[in-house]
């Protein structure tokens, strides 16, 4: 079970970097993703031949049912493997709105000061 969920770990990591720098073409995902199978092939090739079945049964389900998702809901798929979404990323619309709020009212408080003090 301990070998599963370390290819798990992987394919999820494999997941969340392809999300994080974006798919981009379909060749050149279909490229990355086969490095990455190759890799995981390498890595379970000691491994007897039923454990590499049930290994590999089980990452492509997870690939199917992450591409599905991805296509449907691309933030439900960030969300299921821990990822921020989108729109609560360094740049969002909420953080630039919770800035504006807390400048407006430093510079409120700055010059309530002035007028206090003058």
């Amino acid at each position: 079970m301990l070998v599963i969920t370390i290819f798990d770990d992987r394919q999820d990591d494999f997941w969340r970097q392809t999300l994080a720098q974006g798919v981009g073409n379909q060749k050149a995902f279909l490229a990355k993703y086969e490095a990455f199978v190759k890799g995981m092939q390498a890595d379970a090739a000691h491994l007897p031949q039923a454990e590499q079945d049930a290994i590999f049964g089980r990452v492509v389900a997870r690939n199917a049912e992450y591409m599905a998702l991805a296509q449907v809901d691309r933030e439900a798929l960030k969300a299921k493997l821990g990822m921020p979404n989108s729109f609560n990323g360094p740049n969002s619309l909420g953080k630039v709105a919770a800035e504006t709020a807390v400048r407006a009212t430093v510079w409120n408080s700055v010059g309530a000061l002035f007028r206090l003090f003058r």
